[in-house]
Parts: C-alpha cells; structure tokens; sequence
C-alpha cells in the first residue's frame, strides 16, 4: 500500500511538471536573437555558425547628389578615365553624360556630395577634384576646379593647379571662394556670372583647358614648345611655335578660349597660364589641326599684347603698345583701328562682351610701383562703330563686372546702359 502510494505521488509530480512545460511553450515563443554588430558590417545570428553579409557599400568613386531644389540628379564617375559628370533631369528623365578630362582623379574636395557647391539659383555646380596618393613631385593639374552649367550640361571652365584644397560659396558676393591647402591667405575666386576664374597670381580671368562639351583638352609641359590637343574621342593634334618663330620655344600656352560648336580653340604662348599679356594669338581648327596665326609674327616677339575673342569667334579685339586698339572681323578679315591713350603705368583688364556682340566693357587701371591697381577707368567699346565711351573715370578700387546683358552692364554696384552709359539704378544694398 505504501509503495502504490509513492508511484502514485510520483506519477502525479509527473505529469503536473509536464502540464507546465507544455503550457509555457504556448505562452512564449521563442526565436532566435539577432545581434548586430557595431564593428563588423554583418549580420550574426547567435547560437549558429552562419553569417549573412550586409549590403556591399557604395562605389567610393561614383558621387551622387541631388540639386538643393531636385531639379537634377548629378552623378560624378571617378572610376575611369575619362572622369565623367552624369546630369539626369528629374522631371525628363533625361541624362546627359559629358567626360570631363583624360587625366586621373579619384578624390573630391569635400568628400562625397559635400564636395558639390552650388550657386544660389541652382544653375551652376562647381567643385575641386585631386589625386591620392600626394606625387613625389608637385605637378599643375594635381588638382582642378569645375564649373558646369547644369541646365545647359555644358563646361563653363576647368582650371588647373598644384594645391587647391577648399571650396566655399558666397552669396553676397556671388563669387567661389578656392583655398591653397598648407599656404596662408592665397585664394583663387570664381565669378559665375561672367565666368571668371582668377588666381591669386593674376589679375585677369584665366580661360578653361578644357572645351565646353569636354571633348578636347590643352596638354603642354614645361620646356616643352609642342602644344597637344588631346580628343577624349580619340583624336590628337600638335603644334610646335618653333614653326611659327624660336623666340617663343620656351613659352608656356594659356588657352584665351574655346567655340560654343567646338571647332576651334584660340591660344597664345606666355609666361605664365591666365595672363592676358601674350605674345600674339593662334586659332586651332578642331576638325584637322591647322593652326592660323591671327596676330602678325612681326609683332610677336617684340609687343605685348591685350585681346579677347567673341564667342562665337567672328570678331577679335586687341591693343598693342604702340598704342592702338584693333577690331578685327575674323570671317573678312577686315579691319578698325583706333587710338588709345596708354602708357606705361597703366594695364588693360577683363574683356567682357555684351551677349549680342556688339559692345565690349574693359578697364584701363593704373599701378603704383608695387604693382597695385590705385585706380581705374571703366570703358565701353562699340564694336560696329569704334567709339569708345568712358563710364567710370579714376573709380579708386577695382570692380567686377558682375552681369552685362545687351542693354546694360552691372559693375559694381551701379547699373549703366550699354546704349548712352548713363547710370540706370544703383543695385540694391
């Protein structure tokens, strides 16, 4: 009877813990955990052997980034060469892919799509491209600033150097600020509005090395008399000025610009890259590589030399030292010549034509003996009938043209007619 009644109790206990693991498994349901790691990009799941990889991160050498208003999508291909910019119209759908130079880079200053900067009503994007690792020997296209209008997907300028490292915009002045990396207080600026880029170095507006739709890019090194034209569609052209005459084998090419139909590309041996002080001036035809000199060889290696070019390369301007001033029709080769009064103190600054091409706005600045500009004249050239009006006489700092249109010019901070110069409003503050 005892023993029956231990089995029984036993049974009992039994089943009762039985009942109880049963009805906890219905309660509860249990899985296995998740741990996410903070150190290696993977998912683990404890209690077993398997891993799960994460998704693969980003092509660090593709940038993509929206416009601050979405109108467009920019993509920035720094895996090949040549370096390409991707434009897609968000609302089109449209992409435009425009190559933007055949030499390596592979970083952003900025990094990634902080690297974009943009001007204030969304147009124009701007930014610094390098090359890692840093060369053993400080090279000029080590890095390189870029404009494009986004609108138009066309090259606005790509401009050289050794040592850019920071890109700010300021509204207020409407202009990029570019710093040197490691040098105090040396800048270069970009004006979007008349697409003028200046290094600390110069006074004037240095011209872009590459063609607004990217397909061509300038190469010359130094000591080196042949000027290369590299086609990122294959084709190659060279010049050497040793044809033309040997006191210009030692120069240095400044590009003084390119045509909106990509035919032909104007250049002129200098100094240095971005002077407007050269000697004499060449037309390249893209399409075979003949070269015209448009400023006589008599003048070459004696006179210095201002010009500046239309944009659709009908017309040329220039002065010479012996103090004429040229309008040159470059489809007739017809000519007008004026006198002007310059003498030794004073320079010849930024051509900037109206859209028509029929007005011309320059200044005539005076320097002091350390070469600072002290004063400047501001004038208006009227291409069709050679007069020449002054609008500002003896302005004490130099001024930018920050606008011109057919009609009236914006410099400084007032705005003149293009018809008689008189003052038409003072912008607002």
């Amino acid at each position: 009877m005892k023993t029956f009644s231990i089995k029984i109790l036993f049974f009992l206990l039994t089943a009762f813990l039985l009942f109880g693991c049963l009805t906890s498994e219905k309660q509860f349901d249990v899985k296995p955990t998740v741990v996410v790691s903070t150190t290696i990009p993977s998912i683990q799941i404890a209690a077993t052997a398997t891993t799960i990889p994460a998704t693969s991160s980003p092509d660090p050498y593709f940038i993509s980034a929206n416009s601050p208003d979405n109108k467009y999508t920019i993509g920035l291909k720094l895996s090949e060469v040549p370096v390409k910019l991707i434009i897609t119209d968000n609302n089109s759908k449209h992409e435009t892919e425009i190559p933007l130079t055949y030499r390596h880079y592979n970083k952003i200053v900025g990094e990634g799509p902080m690297g974009f900067t943009w001007t204030t009503d969304n147009k124009i994007l701007m930014f610094v491209l390098y090359r890692e690792p840093f060369p053993q020997k400080m090279l000029e296209e080590f890095s390189v600033f870029v404009a494009v209008d986004v609108e138009k997907a066309k090259i606005l300028t790509m401009n050289y150097s050794s040592t850019l490292r920071g890109i700010w915009y300021e509204d207020k002045s409407e202009m990029a600020v570019l710093e040197h990396g490691g040098l105090n207080d040396i800048y270069d600026f970009y004006f979007p509005g008349t697409n003028c880029y200046k290094s600390s170095f110069e006074s004037d507006c240095e011209n872009s090395f590459v063609s607004p739709n990217g397909n061509w890019e300038l190469s010359q090194w130094e000591q080196d008399a042949d000027v290369t034209l590299i086609g990122l569609s294959g084709n190659t052209w060279k010049f050497s000025y040793s044809k033309s005459t040997n006191d210009l084998s030692y120069l240095l090419s400044s590009v003084h610009c390119w045509t909106e139909d990509g035919k032909y590309v104007f250049f002129s041996p200098a100094h240095g890259y971005g002077t407007s002080k050269v000697y004499g001036l060449f037309r390249m035809d893209l399409t075979n590589g003949n070269v015209v000199s448009l400023i006589g060889n008599g003048y070459i290696s004696d006179h210095y030399f201002y010009f500046s070019v239309s944009a659709n390369a009908k017309k040329l301007i220039y002065i010479t030292t012996d103090k004429r001033l040229i309008i040159k029709n470059l489809q007739d080769n017809t000519k007008k010549t004026i006198q002007i009064s310059l003498n030794a103190s004073e320079d010849i600054l930024n051509f900037i034509w109206s859209p028509d091409e029929t007005k011309v706005i320059f200044a005539k600045v005076k320097r002091n003996e350390e070469y600072d500009v002290i004063s400047a004249d501001y004038l208006m050239l009227d291409i069709e009938t050679g007069k020449l009006i002054t609008i500002l006489k003896a302005e004490p700092n130099y001024l930018n043209v920050k606008e011109i249109t057919n009609s009236e010019v914006l410099l400084g901070e007032k705005s003149f007619s293009l018809v008689d110069s008189t003052i038409i409003k003072p912008t607002k503050p």
